[in-house]
């Protein structure tokens, strides 16, 4: 990890490599799909001009999916919302829009 657009100073998180970033909504926490195909978190601490990374913690295997990233954290990290391939013959979902609408008839 390195500022931007400086690029002064670069900080390295995972030895092992890693996918898809995405930080906790107040930069206390990264998450990534670790190359052990696991969701990681790994607490962060922000200085003025230093970057400490706690250590990384597996979190569960990241189910595959078809999408470049394919999970969203919540605002305060104890959630996620993953998107998976639907499987062929599995439960069907209607989504209902505009359904308002249908309430004042």
């Amino acid at each position: 990890m390195q500022p931007f657009p400086s690029g002064a100073g670069k900080w390295q998180l995972s030895t092992n490599g890693g996918l898809f970033p995405r930080w906790r909504r107040d930069g206390r926490e990264l998450f990534f799909v670790a190359a052990d195909g696991k969701l990681t978190a790994a607490p962060v601490t922000l200085g003025e001009t230093s970057i400490e990374f706690g250590q990384p913690k597996s979190l569960f295997t990241a189910p595959a999916g078809t999408f470049r990233r394919n999970y969203e954290v919540s605002l305060d990290g104890e959630r996620f919302l993953i998107a998976t391939p639907a499987h062929p013959g599995g439960a069907a979902i209607t989504v209902v829009v505009n359904w308002q609408a249908g309430l004042e008839k």
